[in-house]
């Protein structure tokens, strides 16, 4: 799926989405929503494209038996200039300590890829009742 979100410069940006069906519960749907909001929003701020081309942000959720693997991925130009905030890699780690996973970052001439790869965890209640 591809859709246009906003304009960078004089280009659209396309957005590639490609997520496998994957059951969360609530305390895993959560973190793992706010980390990917977090994740597009850094993207947002560091996309660029070489000259001629739209810049892109790809993000995939796939599931294999019990790993999990989220990676949201942006073009960069020659002229990527945002600094990245702290809180927002404080937000992003936290998230991923709630999903039990790792986050790794990845730098290219051309992109910026944040993955979080986490094992699929079995719902657990808490046995309050409310």
């Amino acid at each position: 799926m591809s859709v246009e979100v906003g304009k960078v410069g004089d280009n659209t940006v396309i957005v590639d989405i490609d997520i496998d069906r994957v059951l969360l519960y609530p305390d895993q749907a959560v973190p793992l929503s706010s980390l990917t909001a977090e994740g597009i929003t850094n993207a947002m701020q560091f996309i660029g494209a070489p000259i001629g081309q739209s810049p892109i942000i790809q993000v995939t959720l796939k599931q294999t038996g019990s790993a999990r693997v989220l990676t949201i991925t942006n073009s960069i130009g020659s002229d990527n200039v945002a600094k990245e905030t702290e809180l927002g890699a404080q937000l992003i780690n936290a998230f991923a300590i709630q999903l039990g996973g790792m986050i790794e970052l990845e730098k290219s001439a051309d992109s910026y890829t944040l993955s979080l790869r986490s094992e699929v965890s079995e719902f657990m209640p808490n046995g309050r009742d409310f």
